[in-house]
């Protein structure tokens, strides 16, 4: 199995565990955006409802799934 190290934590982990074309591992991807929403609520609101606006056929399956699974 191959691995990476990820560029922020600094561990080495399966690459199973990082997005495609991405230095950082997963779980080190969603602390920082999770940070980044905590510390800029308004940017994070208004880039969320461009993204429902300019794609709402997305959403719309999205939030099917969202129903079919419970994620």
């Amino acid at each position: 199995m191959e691995e990476k190290k990820c560029s922020m934590c600094r561990v080495e982990k399966p690459l199973s565990e990082f997005y495609s074309k991405r230095t950082q591992c997963k779980e080190c991807v969603i602390k920082r955006t999770t940070k980044y929403a905590k510390e800029n609520p308004e940017k994070t609101k208004e880039k969320n409802l461009r993204w429902r606006t300019e794609n709402p056929e997305r959403k719309q399956a999205l939030d099917k799934e969202h129903i079919v699974t419970g994620k």
